[in-house]
């Protein structure tokens, strides 16, 4: 069971649902970008997922070995430099080529062949960022987000006389509006996971280099390329802008 897939989740699903029963008592090494302690709903589905699966199959032991996201990543580059990864775990798409190119995992074309029926299940859009320059599709999806929506109060704002920001310029003056007015004026719904999540990221460093540059940057440094984030001014505006933000 050297070669392996790239995603636990979508497996165990398709497992779970196809009433699969292996025939032999086996371990499977399990790693998530996760460490178990953290809270959130992705990781409570996921350990409602893993508990569910062990209780239709009883002669299967997971043995989950996840770390932090940070740890992960560091695990995951000795994984492939000593060409020995887990049963089963999660990966970030700048490892998926490489991990293939090594021979490690199945791609998504391979566990879609084993399932009919299983990949018209997702949105067909969802594999663009996954399939490679020769058609392979190196993962199969784990989650597919809708992001950088903001929901503005516009009682709140009348109050205190601003007007919903559609510039930099304008945002700052609405807060300081909103501030005088004893408003707070903007919240996280994930303040206890980290302030700035994909939602408030990526909507600022697009606003900032435009999306053109920001998706094609994330292409090439998951192809291997030396490109830095950094060498964009707008990139570094962007920075900025976040932090001040946090100060003000």
């Amino acid at each position: 069971m050297k070669k392996l897939t790239s995603l636990v989740l979508a497996l165990l699903m398709v497992l779970s649902a196809c009433s699969v029963v292996l025939a032999e008592d086996m371990e499977i090494t399990y790693n998530c970008l996760w460490a178990p302690e953290f809270v959130s709903p992705p990781q409570l589905a996921r350990a409602a997922l893993l508990k569910d699966y062990q209780v239709d199959h009883p002669n299967v032991k997971i043995i989950d070995n996840s770390v932090s996201d940070q740890d992960h990543q560091v695990k995951l580059n000795q994984w492939i430099a000593a060409k020995d990864v887990p049963d089963l775990f999660m990966v970030q798409l700048n490892h998926a080529k490489l991990l293939k190119e090594n021979d490690l995992i199945y791609t998504g074309d391979d566990l879609f062949a084993m399932v009919p029926g299983w990949k018209e299940q997702f949105v067909t859009e969802s594999f663009t960022d996954l399939t490679d320059e020769n058609g392979n599709i190196l993962a199969v999806p784990y989650q597919y987000q809708a992001v950088n929506i903001l929901y503005c109060n516009q009682e709140l704002f009348d109050k205190a006389g601003a007007k919903i920001p559609t510039a930099v310029d304008e945002f700052f003056e609405a807060c300081e509006k909103l501030k005088a007015a004893g408003i707070t004026p903007f919240g996280f719904g994930n303040r206890g996971t980290g302030l700035l999540g994909d939602v408030f990221w990526n909507g600022i460093v697009v606003g900032f280099t435009g999306s053109e540059w920001y998706d094609g940057i994330l292409k090439a440094r998951g192809d291997g390329s030396n490109q830095k984030f950094a060498d964009n001014p707008a990139f570094m505006d962007a920075l900025r802008f976040m932090e001040k933000m946090g100060k003000e």
